[in-house]
């Protein structure tokens, strides 16, 4: 930014403090711009990032090989698994296939009926990543408290705090003051929400997925059993995944929350002033000017600067509180989508079994053509699976070459 000279003030202090050090920055505030090109050649991230991005064009094709790998795999490994189960029902008795896949519908539905494990496991998520939003959240704005108390307690704003003469306006300076630090405090928690909020998506939402994925495998498994049971056959273990909510909407979300709570009331006063008044003539009427004696009274008064201090303080509680209370109830939505989203996928698996025998049952019922041709697609179809996995094997088998 300072490169590009579109610094606001309180980013030329940030960017200040790391060239010229905390406690002579403020002398050098105006050689920022001119020191940004030395800075930025010592710290070399240009030349770092020119060489990832090197790197991520020169080998852009294996890089999305290599994410896309996995996830081929998987889809075949399932995919294969899918059709060898059908092919065990379109070689089953049709009487013998519709009662093992009502017994399987029941075993399945009793599996995933297992919400004590979800339930225990949503209430130790929540009650974990709640005890590091508030420890962050009460680091964030203890410094922020500590700095606004340095703002005020500096000797230039000192002499702000000693008698003035009662008048109309307040003291600019004191207002300047009180703006800067509003300002100060929108800007760093602006700045703290916009990167917190972000890494609660991109740092939290995984770790969420970590800790659940083995309730979701568990159950799997044991999916995978049911059906091996029932038809008697071997499954391997297929990996489930499951999305993480829109972060771009949590954002939105939690920002539209946080100004609806933060919105100020300003009041404004109009006074009228009479400067003229009708005067009775011999001839003819007139108006002269006139004013009306008043008695002022001339107070003094002092702005107490503890008590000024006090108050921005007690401000930086409640935004706190505020700021925080918004976010915990968004932690808890958001654990409470991404257990769902799990369950959604363990349940879309279990029946896609069921569907599979339901349909093959279908199958059954429209004769001995459509099932025998069913069986010649469906052994087609595993032979393919079988020579992509191979393929798929030895395209990994390059990747980790290289």
């Amino acid at each position: 930014m300072a490169l590009l000279r579109k610094l606001n003030p309180f980013q030329r202090e940030d960017v200040a403090r790391i060239m010229f050090g905390q406690v002579t920055f403020e002398k050098y505030l105006a050689n920022v711009e001119a020191s940004a090109p030395t800075l930025m050649e010592a710290s070399r991230l240009q030349a770092f990032e020119k060489s990832v991005l090197t790197h991520v064009f020169t080998n852009r094709l294996e890089l999305f090989l290599d994410a896309q790998l996995g996830k081929g795999l998987s889809a075949l490994q399932e995919l294969k698994q899918r059709i060898f189960v059908t092919l065990r029902g379109l070689h089953s008795d049709a009487a013998e296939l519709s009662r093992k896949s009502d017994q399987l519908e029941a075993d399945l539905k009793s599996l995933l009926n297992q919400v004590d494990q979800f339930t225990g496991m949503k209430q130790k998520l929540t009650s974990y990543f709640s005890k590091r939003m508030t420890l962050e959240f009460t680091t964030f704005f203890n410094d922020l408290r500590q700095s606004i108390i340095a703002i005020i307690n500096n000797p230039e704003h000192t002499q702000l705090f000693g008698e003035e003469i009662d008048r109309p306006e307040s003291n600019p300076a004191l207002q300047a003051l009180s703006k800067k630090i509003a300002k100060i405090l929108k800007d760093k928690v602006n700045g703290f929400t916009q990167h917190y909020l972000p890494r609660l998506g991109h740092e939290w939402h995984p770790e969420i997925q970590k800790t659940l994925a083995p309730v979701v495998d568990g159950i799997s498994r044991q999916i995978e059993n049911a059906v091996g049971k029932r038809l008697q056959v071997p499954l391997v273990p297929i990996e489930l995944t499951f999305e993480p909510v829109d972060l771009e909407t949590m954002l939105a979300q939690v920002q539209e929350e946080i100004d609806r709570l933060r919105k100020l009331r300003l009041a404004e006063r109009t006074e009228q002033k009479l400067s003229k008044r009708p005067v009775k003539g011999l001839c003819c009427d007139s108006e002269e000017d006139y004013y009306m004696p008043i008695n002022i009274e001339i107070r003094k008064y002092q702005v107490n600067q503890a008590e000024f201090q006090d108050y921005w303080i007690k401000r930086i509680a409640g935004i706190a509180e505020t700021s925080e209370r918004v976010a915990q109830d968004r932690l808890g939505k958001e654990v409470n989508k991404i257990v769902h989203q799990a369950k959604l996928a363990l349940q879309g698996y279990a029946d896609d079994y069921v569907k599979n025998l339901r349909h093959t049952l279908e199958t059954h019922s429209k004769g001995l053509t459509a099932l025998e041709q069913a069986r010649a697609t469906a052994q087609t179809i595993l032979e393919s699976c079988d020579l992509l996995l191979k393929e798929f094997a030895d395209l990994q088998e390059y990747m980790e070459a290289r």
